[in-house]
C-alpha cells in the first residue's frame, strides 16, 4: 500500500479546515464534509486524523458516486493508492463521469497511474 502523504503549504488550507470543522460540528454524520476533511489532514501533514475520517466514511453505507470519488481523493492524499483506485471506480460503477475525475486537480497525480486509466477506459460510454 503505498501511504505516502502529499504536503502542501499547510497555511493554503488552515482555513477550509476551520470551516470544515464548523459545519461537522453542525453535522457530524456528514459523510461528504468527513471525507473532505480527512483529504485536507492528508494534505497539512496530519494523515492520522485523515485516516480515522476516511475510515468512518468508508465504513458507512455510502451511496452518493460524487461522495465515493471524495473519498477515493481523501485517500489519495493521504498516499494511500490502492484505497483511492478503489472509492474511484465505486464512484464510477455508481454513475460518476469519467469527465468529473478528469476536472479534478487533487488527482492529477493519480492519472499517472495505469491503473487509473484502465479504470477510466472500462466506464468510458
Amino acid at each position: 500500500m503505498n501511504r505516502r502523504p502529499r504536503h502542501t503549504k499547510p497555511d493554503t488550507h488552515i482555513k477550509a479546515e476551520g470551516a470544515h470543522h464548523e459545519e461537522l460540528a453542525k453535522r457530524p454524520d456528514d459523510p461528504s464534509l468527513m471525507a473532505s476533511l480527512a483529504g485536507y489532514y492528508g494534505m497539512v501533514g496530519r494523515p492520522e486524523r485523515g485516516f480515522e475520517l476516511a475510515e468512518q466514511v468508508a465504513a458507512t453505507a455510502v451511496v452518493d458516486a460524487e461522495v465515493m470519488a471524495t473519498v477515493g481523493e481523501s485517500f489519495e492524499d493521504l498516499g494511500d493508492r490502492d484505497r483511492a483506485l478503489e472509492w474511484i471506480g465505486r464512484a464510477l460503477d455508481n454513475g460518476l463521469s469519467v469527465e468529473n475525475l478528469e476536472r479534478k486537480p487533487s488527482l492529477n497525480r493519480l492519472r499517472e497511474d495505469p491503473r487509473y486509466t484502465e479504470l477510466v477506459q472500462e466506464n468510458r460510454p
